[in-house]
């Protein structure tokens, strides 16, 4: 279990991630009575809780390598925005997003195992949401091969996952500036045809 907040993952830096149900500035009210107005022990709470969550959704490589040992910025940028994607939906749609994970566990002679496919519960979630919940769940695909021993970093190859990332937001990029572009023409014609109509 981590019982440190990741570097970036802070009350300000959430409440600068604008999220779509609002800025926390006090303790919501049905949680007022266990932190007594503590608003950044509330907030640490939960944020240490889905730090928890995403760390065990991703076969464990951050129990056994520091979060800063991950030089890549967007690798960072996906998990703290899951941080505060489910903060924010736990606190107010009262449904946490629930990361299926395998376990194994061991008592005396006998040992209890559980699979789940790596899925998350969607319930309630907020659509513009689904990319950063997909992003993560494509790390998932990559760090699922490894076990929770020997995790060694130079094995890990984000060099697909990067390229599909930058593929997409290149195709985005290119799709929104044509719309743009559609957009001028289409008020270029426009205003082309006014004009023909005052001469006629």
């Amino acid at each position: 279990m981590l019982n440190e907040l990741w570097q970036n993952v802070t009350l300000e830096n959430y409440n600068n991630f604008i999220p779509m149900t609002g800025k926390i500035t006090k303790v919501p009210v049905r949680y007022n009575k266990f932190f007594k107005g503590d608003v950044e022990l509330w907030f640490k709470t939960f944020a240490l809780r889905a730090q928890n969550m995403i760390n065990s959704y991703l076969n464990y490589p951050f129990s056994k390598l520091k979060f800063e040992t991950f030089k890549d910025p967007l690798l960072k940028k996906i998990c703290i925005n899951m941080v505060f994607i489910t903060i924010e939906h736990w606190t107010f749609n009262r449904i946490p997003i629930k990361f299926f994970t395998s376990a194994n566990m061991s008592v005396g002679d006998i040992n209890y195992s559980s699979q789940n496919d790596p899925i998350i519960t969607w319930q309630g979630l907020l659509p513009t949401y689904a990319k950063s919940l997909a992003n993560l769940t494509t790390l998932k695909k990559i760090f699922r091969t490894f076990q929770e021993e020997g995790i060694d970093l130079t094995m890990i190859d984000l060099e697909a996952y990067y390229t599909q990332l930058e593929v997409d937001a290149l195709l985005e990029k290119e799709k929104t500036e044509r719309i743009e572009n559609d957009d001028k023409l289409d008020k270029k014609k426009l205003i082309i045809y006014q004009m023909k109509q005052k001469k006629i």
